[in-house]
Protein backbone atom coordinates (compact mmCIF):
# COMPACT_ATOMS: atom_id res chain seq x y z
CA UNK A 1 0.00 0.00 0.00
CA UNK A 2 1.32 3.43 -0.92
CA UNK A 3 1.13 6.25 1.62
CA UNK A 4 -0.18 9.74 0.94
CA UNK A 5 3.34 11.11 1.31
CA UNK A 6 4.70 8.64 -1.27
CA UNK A 7 1.86 9.48 -3.66
CA UNK A 8 2.46 13.22 -3.21
CA UNK A 9 6.16 12.73 -3.93
CA UNK A 10 5.39 10.76 -7.11
CA UNK A 11 2.88 13.39 -8.24
CA UNK A 12 5.40 16.19 -7.66
CA UNK A 13 7.95 14.21 -9.69
CA UNK A 14 5.51 13.92 -12.62
CA UNK A 15 4.73 17.63 -12.37
CA UNK A 16 8.46 18.39 -12.33
CA UNK A 17 8.89 16.43 -15.56
CA UNK A 18 5.94 18.32 -17.06
CA UNK A 19 7.47 21.63 -15.98
CA UNK A 20 10.82 20.85 -17.59
CA UNK A 21 9.68 19.08 -20.75
CA UNK A 22 6.17 20.15 -21.73
CA UNK A 23 4.88 16.66 -21.07
CA UNK A 24 1.84 15.45 -22.97
CA UNK A 25 -1.28 15.00 -20.92
CA UNK A 26 -4.83 14.07 -21.77
CA UNK A 27 -7.20 16.99 -21.14
CA UNK A 28 -10.85 16.07 -20.70
CA UNK A 29 -13.57 18.71 -20.93
CA UNK A 30 -17.35 18.42 -21.13
CA UNK A 31 -19.43 19.70 -24.06
CA UNK A 32 -22.44 21.92 -23.35
CA UNK A 33 -24.57 18.81 -24.07
CA UNK A 34 -22.74 16.88 -21.33
CA UNK A 35 -20.55 14.65 -23.51
CA UNK A 36 -16.87 14.18 -22.57
CA UNK A 37 -14.21 15.47 -24.97
CA UNK A 38 -10.58 14.35 -24.53
CA UNK A 39 -7.49 15.64 -26.33
CA UNK A 40 -3.73 15.21 -25.95
CA UNK A 41 -2.00 18.48 -25.02
CA UNK A 42 1.60 19.50 -24.44
CA UNK A 43 1.54 20.81 -20.89
CA UNK A 44 3.75 22.43 -18.27
CA UNK A 45 3.25 22.95 -14.57
CA UNK A 46 3.87 26.20 -12.75
CA UNK A 47 6.90 25.92 -10.42
CA UNK A 48 4.65 25.88 -7.34
CA UNK A 49 2.56 22.97 -8.73
CA UNK A 50 -0.62 25.02 -8.44
CA UNK A 51 -1.50 25.23 -12.14
CA UNK A 52 -1.15 23.30 -15.39
CA UNK A 53 -0.54 25.48 -18.45
CA UNK A 54 -1.17 24.68 -22.11
CA UNK A 55 -1.42 26.70 -25.34
CA UNK A 56 -4.17 26.29 -27.92
CA UNK A 57 -6.21 28.05 -30.56
CA UNK A 58 -9.17 30.13 -29.43
CA UNK A 59 -11.40 28.37 -32.00
CA UNK A 60 -10.98 24.86 -30.55
CA UNK A 61 -13.67 22.63 -29.08
CA UNK A 62 -11.86 22.45 -25.74
CA UNK A 63 -11.96 26.25 -25.38
CA UNK A 64 -15.69 26.32 -26.16
CA UNK A 65 -16.25 23.52 -23.65
CA UNK A 66 -14.26 25.28 -20.92
CA UNK A 67 -16.22 28.47 -21.49
CA UNK A 68 -19.44 26.48 -20.93
CA UNK A 69 -18.08 24.37 -18.03
CA UNK A 70 -14.63 25.11 -16.57
CA UNK A 71 -14.39 21.80 -14.69
CA UNK A 72 -11.66 19.66 -16.30
CA UNK A 73 -9.56 16.59 -15.67
CA UNK A 74 -6.02 15.91 -16.84
CA UNK A 75 -4.37 12.48 -17.03
CA UNK A 76 -0.63 11.81 -17.18
CA UNK A 77 1.09 8.43 -17.34
CA UNK A 78 4.58 7.36 -16.47
CA UNK A 79 6.65 6.31 -19.51
CA UNK A 80 6.18 2.63 -18.60
CA UNK A 81 2.41 3.18 -18.11
CA UNK A 82 2.57 1.56 -14.67
CA UNK A 83 1.40 4.70 -12.89
CA UNK A 84 -1.26 7.29 -13.70
CA UNK A 85 -1.94 10.69 -12.23
CA UNK A 86 -5.25 12.47 -12.65
CA UNK A 87 -5.59 16.16 -11.87
CA UNK A 88 -9.02 17.63 -11.24
CA UNK A 89 -9.41 21.35 -11.51
CA UNK A 90 -10.98 24.48 -12.83
CA UNK A 91 -9.71 25.84 -16.14
CA UNK A 92 -9.45 29.48 -17.16
CA UNK A 93 -8.99 30.85 -20.68
CA UNK A 94 -6.29 33.54 -20.76
CA UNK A 95 -6.60 36.01 -23.66
CA UNK A 96 -4.74 39.01 -22.21
CA UNK A 97 -1.60 39.54 -24.35
CA UNK A 98 0.68 40.39 -21.42
CA UNK A 99 -0.41 37.30 -19.50
CA UNK A 100 -0.09 35.09 -22.59
CA UNK A 101 3.48 36.35 -23.05
CA UNK A 102 4.30 35.52 -19.41
CA UNK A 103 2.92 32.00 -19.72
CA UNK A 104 4.45 31.19 -23.09
CA UNK A 105 7.88 31.85 -21.56
CA UNK A 106 7.29 28.77 -19.38
CA UNK A 107 7.03 26.54 -22.46
CA UNK A 108 10.32 24.97 -23.64
CA UNK A 109 11.88 26.68 -26.68
CA UNK A 110 11.32 23.80 -29.11
CA UNK A 111 7.61 23.49 -28.35
CA UNK A 112 7.13 27.26 -28.18
CA UNK A 113 8.73 27.66 -31.64
CA UNK A 114 6.53 24.98 -33.19
CA UNK A 115 3.38 26.42 -31.64
CA UNK A 116 4.13 30.01 -32.67
CA UNK A 117 5.01 29.00 -36.27
CA UNK A 118 1.62 27.32 -36.52
CA UNK A 119 -0.34 30.26 -35.12
CA UNK A 120 1.57 32.94 -37.02
CA UNK A 121 -0.17 31.50 -40.06
CA UNK A 122 -3.27 33.40 -38.97
CA UNK A 123 -4.79 31.67 -35.98
CA UNK A 124 -5.55 33.33 -32.67
CA UNK A 125 -4.31 31.56 -29.57
CA UNK A 126 -4.84 31.51 -25.83
CA UNK A 127 -3.54 29.90 -22.67
CA UNK A 128 -5.55 27.35 -20.74
CA UNK A 129 -4.60 27.63 -17.07
CA UNK A 130 -5.96 24.86 -14.84
CA UNK A 131 -5.97 25.36 -11.07
CA UNK A 132 -5.18 21.94 -9.57
CA UNK A 133 -7.77 21.20 -6.89
CA UNK A 134 -7.12 17.48 -6.40
CA UNK A 135 -4.86 14.73 -7.67
CA UNK A 136 -5.31 10.96 -7.85
CA UNK A 137 -2.22 8.76 -8.03
CA UNK A 138 -2.93 5.30 -9.41
CA UNK A 139 -1.05 2.07 -9.97
CA UNK A 140 -3.52 -0.06 -11.97
CA UNK A 141 -1.39 -3.21 -11.73
CA UNK A 142 -1.45 -2.99 -7.95
CA UNK A 143 -5.12 -1.90 -7.72
CA UNK A 144 -3.95 1.20 -5.88
CA UNK A 145 -5.37 4.73 -5.90
CA UNK A 146 -4.54 7.58 -3.56
CA UNK A 147 -6.52 10.82 -3.72
CA UNK A 148 -4.89 14.03 -2.49
CA UNK A 149 -6.06 17.61 -2.22
CA UNK A 150 -4.18 20.11 -4.36
CA UNK A 151 -2.58 21.62 -1.24
CA UNK A 152 -0.95 18.25 -0.46
CA UNK A 153 1.19 18.24 -3.62
CA UNK A 154 2.52 21.80 -3.37
CA UNK A 155 6.10 22.20 -2.20
CA UNK A 156 6.42 25.98 -2.13
CA UNK A 157 3.93 28.76 -1.42
CA UNK A 158 1.47 29.57 -4.19
CA UNK A 159 2.64 32.32 -6.54
CA UNK A 160 0.51 34.63 -8.62
CA UNK A 161 1.40 34.08 -12.29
Amino acid sequence: MITSEEAASAIREMLGVALRNQREGLLTTVTPEGRPHATWMGTVSTPDFVHLITLTGTHTDKVANIRANPGVEWMFTSPDRKTLVYFEGTAEIILDEEMKHRYIQMVPDESRGFFMRYYRAGGEWCVIKTHIEAAVYGMPGAYTKVRLGGHQIRVIPETKI
